[in-house]
């Protein structure tokens, strides 16, 4: 069974710099090796593994919004998108989706009754969308949340 991770990088005062998730943290650390001017910086790492990945994303944006590290750019991205209805995000696979007869975004469309859907990407196996479109779905075609999003 695949597993995730939400990590912590410290400064040497014991400073929160940065709070991300991965599920492959080695390879996710050594991005930030090359591209986080702030890398030089860590001291200490603290990693928690999880096995649901839209658990691992809710701490994820709890954990960011509430410690507040110094540079995660995404912080005020959550802040942004708790504005706009999106309260967060689940991860569904094309294939449950498939099974209660949705074959393609425009689907969605019709079932949330919106112009433009509001998913956020639709990657290979599986579709981001927002708790509302979950409940929509959910709503429409009697699965339970749980099926959608397990």
């Amino acid at each position: 069974m695949k597993t995730f991770c939400l990590y912590r990088h410290y400064d040497k005062d014991g400073k929160l710099l940065y709070i991300g998730r991965s599920n492959s943290f080695f390879n996710r650390n050594s991005q930030h090796k090359t591209k986080s001017y702030w890398f030089k910086k860590i001291c200490n790492i603290n990693i928690e593994h999880f096995k649901n990945r839209n658990e691992l994303i809710f701490i994820e944006e709890k954990s960011i919004k509430e410690e507040k590290p110094l540079y995660n750019i995404f912080l005020q991205k959550v802040v942004e998108e708790k504005r706009n209805h999106n309260t967060f995000i689940f991860f569904v696979k094309n294939k449950k989706l498939r099974s209660l007869g949705i074959e393609a975004p425009e689907q969605l469309m019709e079932i949330t009754g919106r112009k433009k859907t509001l998913c956020r990407g639709i990657l290979k196996d599986r579709i981001q969308i927002s708790k509302k479109v979950a409940e929509k779905i959910k709503a429409k075609t009697g699965a339970s949340l749980d099926f959608l999003l397990g």
